[in-house]
């Protein structure tokens, strides 16, 4: 065993797992459910394509995925060939992790970070997901990379500037990676005391960063039409402010330095599932930190340090929910190789490091496997595949429709993306808007998608964070919207009677040809009416008398809605809870 190249065994093994775990992401693409944020992130692509488009910020994406039409009409189809998109995107995250974590440790210790990140749970299940953090998080990589080891080539931090510069632009989030640039250039201009090459090179790509991130802002706005913006552009200037305002406005929203650790049960789960990983990850940074003083603060070890920055940012960020480490734990990950890296340079047995390398890296791979396995082993998207294939059955046009996420997402979707951040907005403003929607936008359908629609419920339901809407928008939706099929409900009224030929008034919000559903008949504005009749209907107040044996009378805006015999079996739209 001792001839046997035992690093190019222990490569091998590595890779083969790596190679498994893209495999096993192959796989989770085609078979998992797909999430409220993507759905949300498909709608800005169809709002640009249909010239919907109203925001500019944080949608710089849309420019990747305006071939999603020729790929089908169904949304989920739809996002599955996106996640193709992100699968090659997570896969060249993964190139750079590697090739990063070379400079920190060898070949083994640099495929051990790549196997994992893979392998983290969090990872494991949003690794690909059509979200911004997958495309962020490669170009930051990217960037970093050339930044970290091209630095002394102006070309290269040309492109490392405007790399980063789109980072920021799909995300500001990104943001959050501009502080490891900015350590980096501090550490090598009081480490290694090359003064003049360190300034000129990081000026370089400081300049192309802000150049690049004005430029490609501007040519953002200026695609979308400017009928559809709120106010036309008039200078780089305001759109740097307006640019500015927005990412200080979601700095307020999603960072909080009075509420510590604000998702640490997201955190703690990661500990219990991802012990393995955590544990080799804080051996790296205790050895790092052994070596820093040995070695008297060399620059290699400082820069390792920061690159454990984007972790932190879980100690203040609000919505460090699962989907969030896809984010920062890839640079974290390289602590994992080093300690690696750092035990194989003590005098070890060969065929014991083989050994040792297969066993601690099949530990992590299965668990990851394992517990991908029993949470997914049930899920499945038919419920989603359904209840799209009905809408749009009902509604062969888009039309206009309430929900929480934008699932059906080449319709024009009225309101906000009901999310935690969402809603603590919406509960900010404390101003009821349901009734305004409905008169002004006229949706045809609520796709009830997030508890927040639940219309069945009798008070209004709240998330797992607790939000609901307020209680006036809450009835406005209750009283104008009745049951269809599933989780959508349309237009319409609920007419109960108490006694016979009982006379009420109903008011409509939303215009056009109702259907009448009743067992007998009933008089509407002086006009008889039977079962299967329909009527048209104006905005505002009108009558109903019920005639005799009438107990109740629907009225459904739309004729002949598409509608299966039978209701599904499956209440809810999405697996886990919505925040």
């Amino acid at each position: 065993m001792n001839s046997i190249d035992h690093k190019r065994v222990t490569a091998l093994i590595l890779v083969s797992m790596i190679v498994l775990g893209l495999l096993g992401k192959f796989f989770l693409i085609n078979h998992t459910p797909v999430n409220q944020d993507e759905f949300f992130y498909l709608s800005r692509v169809h709002d640009y394509i249909n010239n919907r488009f109203t925001d500019p910020f944080q949608n710089f994406h849309v420019y990747f995925f305006q071939w999603v039409n020729a790929v089908s009409t169904n949304e989920i189809s739809q996002i599955k060939a996106c996640r193709m998109v992100m699968f090659i995107f997570f896969s060249g995250t993964c190139f750079f992790i590697y090739l990063i974590g070379k400079k920190f440790s060898d070949t083994t210790g640099a495929l051990f970070s790549v196997l994992c990140y893979i392998s983290f749970i969090y990872t494991t299940i949003n690794g690909a997901g059509f979200r911004s953090d997958t495309i962020a998080t490669f170009l930051f990589l990217c960037s970093l990379y050339l930044f970290f080891m091209k630095f002394h080539s102006v070309f290269f931090q040309i492109i490392s500037g405007l790399t980063m510069a789109v980072a920021v632009l799909i995300t500001i989030k990104s943001a959050i990676y501009l502080m490891v640039f900015i350590l980096l250039f501090t550490a090598k201009l009081i480490i290694l005391r090359q003064f003049r090459k360190t300034l000129l090179f990081g000026i370089i790509f400081f300049l192309t960063f802000l150049t690049g991130s004005i430029l490609f802002y501007k040519f953002h706005i200026l695609s979308i039409s400017s009928v559809q913006l709120s106010a036309p552009v008039i200078s780089a200037a305001t759109q740097v402010k307006t640019f500015t305002l927005k990412a200080g406005s979601s700095y307020s929203t999603f960072v909080s330095f009075e509420n510590f650790f604000p998702r640490f049960g997201v955190f703690k789960l990661s500990l219990h599932i991802d012990w393995l990983i955590w544990l080799c990850l804080f051996i790296g940074i205790i050895i790092n930190a052994y070596e820093f003083f040995k070695n008297r603060y060399s620059f290699e070890n400082t820069a390792l340090f920061i690159l454990l920055v984007p972790l932190l940012s879980v100690l203040f960020y609000r919505n460090a929910f699962p989907y969030f480490y896809l984010f920062i734990t890839p640079t974290a990950t390289l602590f994992c190789g080093y300690a690696i890296w750092m035990a194989a340079k003590e005098k070890i047995n060969k065929t014991f490091y083989i050994i040792f390398i297969t066993m601690i890296s099949g530990l992590i791979f299965f668990n990851s496997f394992n517990i991908t396995h029993k949470i997914f082993v049930q899920s499945n998207n038919k419920i989603q595949n359904q209840t799209l294939h009905i809408i749009h059955n009902m509604f062969p046009k888009p039309v206009p429709y309430i929900d929480g996420c934008s699932m059906v997402s080449s319709f024009p979707k009225i309101g906000f993306f009901m999310s935690s951040a969402g809603m603590r907005g919406y509960l900010k403003r404390n101003k009821p808007i349901m009734e305004h929607l409905l008169k002004t936008k006229k949706p045809l359908f609520l796709l009830a998608d997030v508890p927040h629609l639940d219309l069945a419920s009798d008070t209004p339901p709240r998330s797992a964070t607790g939000l609901a809407l307020l209680e006036t928008d809450w009835l406005t939706l209750k009283s104008n919207f009745i049951h269809h099929w599933g989780a959508i409900w349309v237009i319409g009224k609920q007419i109960e009677f108490t006694h016979n030929f009982e006379k009420q008034t109903f008011r409509i919000l939303v215009p056009g040809l109702y259907s009448i559903i009743t067992n007998g008949s009933a008089v509407i504005n002086n006009h008889l009416v039977y079962d299967k009749d329909t009527i048209y209907l104006d905005e505002g107040v009108h009558t109903i008398k019920a005639n005799e044996k009438n107990n109740a009378v629907t009225l459904k805006k739309g004729v002949n809605l598409f509608k299966p015999a039978q209701q599904p079996l499956q209440k809810n739209l999405f697996s886990g809870s919505f925040m």
